[in-house]
């Protein structure tokens, strides 16, 4: 069975877990201009074409993400993300009989 992903971005708590309490300054490429980012859902159609057997497939690489303003893009990278799983719901569809 084929999985299938959303993605977001990570919040400063995740950062922090990952990178340590100046990740900022680590290079994490994550700008404070960016934090109306932090812990949104990433929209599909900006990674759409990068998904290969259910994942983003980048690398090392980025992709581009819409600056809030429409004024240009912020460059994605893998280290700025966390992946979400989605879990098929098995809820049984109810009909309205009449």
């Amino acid at each position: 069975m084929n999985k299938d992903y959303k993605y977001r971005f990570k919040t400063v708590q995740e950062f922090e877990d990952t990178d340590g309490p100046t990740w900022r300054r680590l290079g994490a490429g994550f700008i404070e201009c960016m934090d109306y980012l932090l812990g949104t859902e990433i929209d599909r159609i900006h990674y759409e074409h990068l998904i290969k057997d259910g994942h983003i497939c980048i690398g090392n690489d980025y992709f581009r993400v819409p600056k809030e303003n429409d004024y240009g893009h912020w460059d994605i990278s893998m280290n700025m993300i966390i992946r979400i799983e989605l879990n098929p719901s098995y809820k049984p569809k109810t009909f309205i009989r009449e």
